[in-house]
């Protein structure tokens, strides 16, 4: 849950999440990804709530947010059907470029 200690309005990332008029949930959506709030299995291992850090998708042994959004051979295939973002997103090299390519 957000709350008054968990985010900055003078910080970049969070202006990027707010920029363009979107619905709130994919504001918070951008948010959370930029901030690396997502809790992925790396994320899960880090807060000793879970003990396998790999994707359980393709096998990859850390499943980080970059991993989840674009590194993972399903969300590469996803990407590559949505034309808009096909070339950007085979060149993302971490999670801020990534959410800035598809914001």
């Amino acid at each position: 849950m957000l709350n008054e200690d968990s985010w900055d309005l003078r910080e970049d990332k969070w202006k990027i999440a707010w920029k363009y008029p979107r619905p709130q949930r994919v504001c918070i959506f951008i948010w959370t990804t930029l901030k690396q709030r997502l809790i992925t299995n790396t994320e899960r291992v880090r807060k000793e709530i879970g003990t396998d850090p790999s994707c359980p998708i393709c096998g990859h042994d850390s499943e980080d947010v970059l991993h989840v959004l674009i590194d993972c051979s399903e969300a590469k295939d996803i990407w590559l059907n949505v034309i808009w973002v096909q070339l950007a997103v085979e060149q993302v090299a971490d999670v801020t470029e990534a959410v800035l390519t598809i914001a």
